[in-house]
């Protein structure tokens, strides 16, 4: 932001005293800076609506942002200024020929920039710092307008701050499809500080290499965050990108415009993530979490069906890619999936999981030496289901071939790298003396996915729906046993009226598969539409 004194600097004279005459470098001075993105505002002991005819009359009033023309101090007042727009000194150049009220704008704001004339402003237009970035459109201009008008709206009203935001209708559209976005994604990142929570810049080739690659990697999810309010749209101004894994759900990015500083969009997308952990780089403007409770703001948007969906309390059981999903699906959801338990890894898409006898679990004193789900799951997804609006079952890894019965006579099956670790480990032969493998044909397995649906049907509200996911069959991988398995669940669920098969294959692009098991979050994205489709169903 250029900040411009008007007597003897924007126009030759002086308002009060008589005559003045219009310095036209300055004029455009002002409107190149515009289609830059760098704003012009105005700081000047004078008669605001005698200033304000001459700038009128000149086509160069509505180029100027929260002018502040008044006869007090320039120092506080531009302090105030600064508040206004949610601007750092640093990023802010002081033009007027009054050495005394440089020195004391730059005691108030420290760092800011200051000069002495338009003369050595428009000198300056060709440096770095003036260069801005190219807005024909004047979208930067208009948005300091929207800000405004949002100021005056609050300085004339007696609402509290609390009360301004839950009347201003503050809207919040979540948009997965970043790409379209990824120029302004891009300048938030590496522009941003103030709410810059994680404050991870992409500046080479290889830092943008890798970000493009991390937007289609599994276990990552990116969103672009769009605002708006009564008072306008604020276009683009947050991006966070979360990344999901057995050990832990993080923020990779998450960085948010100055302009939608103090509404609490911030905090609202925080909670909307579900918390994810997150190393906050300071300084940063606030914490994310600064209001006790946001409830002014409205998820809005184009995908008003998903947004439907999060409304609902739901129950994912399956693999690691649950994870992914559940984070599209609901804000109210419980996944029963993978975790890890030290090197190893439990696996909770285990038919005894559904249909094992929790009091035999529990007293079982070789159950606490292996990776396997606990009593305390076995509990926790009876309470889930019982409350649950809807369910999303992921159960073709049922058919691994990893079973084995341990002394204390329960069947447990063991993630095979898991197993692979533990025989190969110094505890390998304590395994083999406690544990035997079981074997099941195909048809076992299936009966076992089919006495699984029917217990969560028993274990459910009868309103609640359960979508049971297929496998994709377009790999080289297991193609007879993805393809009955398949089959088994179309059939199934053609004669339960809760039932509803989403079947991947019938969507899933091939470029959407990274190896065979796991979707890009693209084709997350589309199954968690279709699993809605599916839940909506009565």
């Amino acid at each position: 932001m250029v900040v411009w004194d008007l007597d003897d600097v924007f126009w030759h004279g002086t308002l009060s005293e008589g005559e003045i005459c219009f310095i036209d470098a300055n004029i455009d001075a002002v409107k190149e800076l515009a289609r830059r993105g760098i704003v012009s505002s105005i700081c000047s002991k004078n008669d605001l609506n005698a200033a304000r005819l001459q700038l009128e009359r000149a086509g160069v009033w509505n180029y100027f942002v929260f002018p502040t023309i008044q006869w007090t101090p320039k120092g506080p007042a531009i302090q105030h200024l600064l508040q206004e727009v949610n601007l750092r000194p640093e990023n802010v150049l002081f033009v007027d020929d009054n050495s005394t009220n440089r020195e004391e704008a730059a005691f108030f704001c420290k760092g800011l920039m200051c000069l002495a004339s338009s003369e050595e402003l428009i000198q300056a237009l060709s440096a770095l710092e003036l260069a801005g970035k190219a807005d024909p459109e004047l979208t930067r201009l208009k948005q300091y307008h929207l800000l405004q008008r949002k100021s005056e709206s609050r300085s004339g009203c007696s609402l509290s701050n609390l009360d301004f935001l839950r009347q201003s209708g503050v809207e919040v559209e979540i948009l997965y499809d970043v790409e379209p976005y990824i120029s302004r994604i891009f300048e938030l990142i590496n522009r941003s500080n103030q709410l810059n929570y994680t404050k991870v810049r992409i500046e080479t080739d290889e830092d943008r290499k890798k970000f493009h690659e991390q937007l289609t990697a599994f276990g990552f999810k990116a969103g672009a965050v769009r605002v708006r309010d009564r008072y306008g749209d604020y276009g683009i101004a947050g991006f966070f990108m979360t990344l999901s894994t057995l050990r832990t759900y993080h923020l990779k990015h998450f960085v948010f415009s100055c302009r939608i500083l103090n509404m609490g969009i911030e905090q609202y997308v925080y909670e909307y993530l579900n918390k994810p952990e997150v190393t906050v780089q300071h300084p940063v403007a606030n914490e994310i979490k600064s209001f006790q409770q946001v409830d002014w703001i409205i998820e809005t948007g184009t995908s008003q069906e998903l947004k439907k969906l999060k409304q609902k309390r739901l129950v994912l059981v399956g693999g690691c890619d649950m994870l992914q999903l559940s984070t599209y699906c609901s804000c109210e959801s419980a996944e029963f999936t993978n975790r890890a338990c030290g090197d190893l890894m439990v696996r909770l898409d285990d038919p005894d999981l559904f249909l094992g006898n929790p009091d035999r679990v529990k007293v079982s004193r070789i159950r606490k030496e292996i990776p396997a789900f606990s009593f305390e799951d076995m509990i926790e997804l009876d309470r889930q289901l019982a409350e649950a609006d809807g369910v999303v079952l992921s159960l073709y890894e049922v058919l691994r071939e990893t079973y084995f019965r341990g002394k204390d006579g329960l069947v447990v099956r063991f993630h095979p790298e898991s197993l692979d670790t533990i025989l190969k480990s110094e505890r390998g032969r304590w395994f083999v003396r406690n544990f035997w493998f079981v074997e099941y044909n195909l048809d076992e397995h299936l009966n076992y996915v089919s006495l699984c649906i029917q217990n969560v049907l028993r274990r459910t509200p009868d309103a609640t729906q359960v979508v049971v996911l297929t496998e994709v069959e377009n790999t080289n991988l297991e193609p007879h046993r993805r393809a009955r398995y398949n089959a088994h669940i179309r059939d199934l669920c053609s004669t339960e009226s809760r039932v509803h098969c989403v079947d991947i294959n019938d969507f899933v692009r091939p470029e959407w598969l990274i190896d065979g098991w796991h979707l890009t979050r693209q084709g997350y994205f589309e199954m968690s539409r279709r699993v809605m489709s599916a839940l909506g169903q009565e």
